[in-house]
C-alpha cells in the first residue's frame, strides 16, 4: 500500500474511486455533478492524496485550496474508502501523510465539515487539534411545496436580469454571515458557467437582491437582499423566479450559517424544512 499525491492521476480514475467509495451512501451522486462539485470546491490534485494498491485507488482525501477568512486554506472536499478496505485506518494515514506537504505548500489551515450528530468523528477531529468554527444547517423542499404565494413572482415592478460573480462579490455587504466554502464567491466564480445568477432590479433603485442557483441540482448557493429593501417580497420573488429553471424536483440550501439573523426564518416561512446540521472545524497549520 502506497500513499501519494494525485497530481498525475487521471481525473476519470479519481471519479471512479469516488463513485465506488460512495456507492453505498444514502445520497445518489451523478458522475457529472461530482465532477462539477470538485471544480467548484477548488479541487487541487497536487495537494490531494490517496492510498494505492497496485495502482488502484482504495482510499482518498480530495482537497480544495483557496482563501477562507483571508487565509490560505485546505478544504476537505471528500474523504472516502472503498467498502472492502474500511476499518484499516487508511483515512488517518492519508491525513498524517498530507499535513507536512500542505504546510510546505504554505497552507495556513485545514477546514472540514462534520455532521453534528457524529460524536465519534467530532471527538477524533478535536483530539487531533481541530476547533469548531461554524454551525451550518441544511434546508430543502419539493418544488411544489415551496410557498411563494400567488403574487410574489408577478410583481411588475421587479425585473430579473443576469448578473456575474463579480457583481455578487460587490454585494457582500448585504450578507448577515459569511457563506460556507461551497457557497463562497470563489466557488461561485469557479462554477459560473454552470450556474444561474440573477439579480432583482427595481426602477430607479438598481439591483436590490440576487440569487445564485445550480439548475441541475436545485442548490441555491446564495440569496441576499439589500437591507433597505427587505420585508418587501424581494427574496420570495427571487425564489419564485428561479423555481421554473430548476431541472430537478427539490430545492436545497446547504450549509447555511446558524448565526444568520434572517435567512433561516425566511426559509421556514416559505416551506423549506431543516434537515442535517454540520459543524465546520479548523486545524491551524502554522
Amino acid at each position: 500500500m502506497e500513499i501519494r499525491s494525485l497530481e498525475n492521476t487521471p481525473i476519470e480514475q479519481i471519479l471512479d474511486a469516488f463513485m465506488e467509495a460512495f456507492s453505498d451512501y444514502a445520497v445518489d451522486f451523478p458522475r457529472n455533478q461530482v465532477s462539477e462539485m470538485f471544480r467548484r470546491r477548488g479541487f487541487n490534485p497536487k495537494l490531494s492524496f490517496a492510498a494505492f494498491e497496485r495502482e488502484r485507488i482504495v482510499a482518498f482525501t480530495l482537497n480544495g485550496i483557496g482563501l477562507h477568512d483571508g487565509r490560505l486554506t485546505c478544504y476537505d472536499c471528500a474523504t472516502g474508502t472503498l467498502p472492502q478496505y474500511r476499518g484499516a485506518g487508511l483515512a488517518g494515514k492519508i491525513f498524517r501523510h498530507a499535513l507536512p506537504v500542505l504546510k510546505e505548500a504554505g497552507v495556513e489551515q485545514y477546514l472540514l465539515e462534520v455532521l453534528q450528530e457524529n460524536d465519534t468523528a467530532i471527538a477524533l477531529y478535536t483530539g487531533n487539534g481541530f476547533n469548531k468554527d461554524e454551525e451550518y444547517d441544511c434546508y430543502s423542499a419539493a418544488k411544489n411545496e415551496v410557498n411563494v404565494g400567488e403574487e410574489s413572482g408577478i410583481n411588475n415592478s421587479v425585473e430579473f436580469r443576469d448578473i456575474t460573480s463579480a457583481d455578487v462579490s460587490e454585494k457582500s455587504h448585504w450578507w448577515d454571515c459569511l457563506p460556507s466554502w461551497q457557497n463562497s464567491v470563489d466557488s461561485v466564480t469557479r462554477g459560473e458557467s454552470e450556474l444561474l445568477i440573477r439579480g432583482a432590479f427595481l426602477p430607479e433603485e438598481g439591483c436590490v437582491g440576487y440569487i445564485v442557483s445550480d439548475p441541475a441540482t436545485g442548490d441555491i448557493a446564495q440569496i441576499a437582499v439589500d437591507p433597505k429593501h427587505r420585508r418587501k417580497g424581494i427574496a420570495t420573488a427571487l425564489i419564485s423566479h428561479i423555481l421554473e429553471f430548476l431541472k430537478c424536483e427539490r430545492i436545497k440550501l446547504l450549509n447555511i450559517s446558524s448565526n444568520s439573523l434572517t435567512l433561516p426564518l425566511f426559509l421556514s416561512a416559505i416551506g423549506l424544512t431543516l434537515g442535517l446540521s454540520q459543524y465546520s472545524m479548523i486545524l491551524p497549520l502554522i
